[in-house]
């Protein structure tokens, strides 16, 4: 494992990534609870979205894929590992 610190723009990703994921949680519980839906469902749906759309626009800004720099492509594989724990923990839960 590399003891490097992270270049700026992977920085900015993370603070982006961790703002999402501090937007997500509330409103996941929030709709969740609102209608009566299972908690981890609610946060498998909205992890989903937000890794579609963390795509798409790394898509059309045409980042490169295992970059040098995390980018949005890295960011819909954290959205979408989280999709998939969500789901595995519904499954559990029941």
């Amino acid at each position: 494992m590399s003891t490097r610190p992270l270049d700026p723009l992977s920085q900015s990703r993370i603070r982006t990534f961790s703002f999402k994921l501090l937007v997500l949680f509330p409103f996941a519980t929030l709709l969740a609870a609102r209608y009566r839906q299972p908690l981890f469902a609610e946060i498998s749906l909205f992890a989903g979205w937000y890794g579609f759309f963390s795509g798409l626009i790394a898509l059309f800004r045409r980042e490169q894929v295992a970059g040098p720099s995390l980018n949005g492509w890295d960011e819909l594989l954290g959205f979408f590992a989280l999709k998939y724990l969500a789901q595995f923990l519904a499954a559990l839960v029941g």
